[in-house]
């Protein structure tokens, strides 16, 4: 039975938080052999995002800055397909 409740995703705003949205919507790597019974598919992206910082003239003392592992994780993520097939995403990483 479906019950057609919307989901939402509350996540930082930094490609971690991305990538945990992306792991409820498509399944991670380590369980892509059931994730089909483990995604979520329609999650909706709830919270501030990276272009919302300027966009609401978000003051620099309350931002922290990416961290080269940051850097590396939105590379890495800026080539997976679930990542390229949403353009919203790509121009928030």
């Amino acid at each position: 039975r479906t019950l057609n409740l919307p989901v939402l995703g509350l996540v930082d705003s930094d490609p971690y938080g991305l990538k945990i949205l992306s792991v409820y919507m498509s399944g991670s790597k380590n369980m892509s052999y059931d994730s089909a019974n483990l995604t979520t598919q329609n999650i909706h992206w709830l919270g501030v995002r990276p272009s919302d910082l300027d966009k609401y003239a978000i003051p620099d003392e309350c931002r922290l800055d990416m961290t080269a592992s940051d850097l590396e994780t939105g590379k890495k993520l800026l080539t997976e397909d679930f990542i390229t097939k949403n353009p919203e995403w790509v121009k928030e990483l």
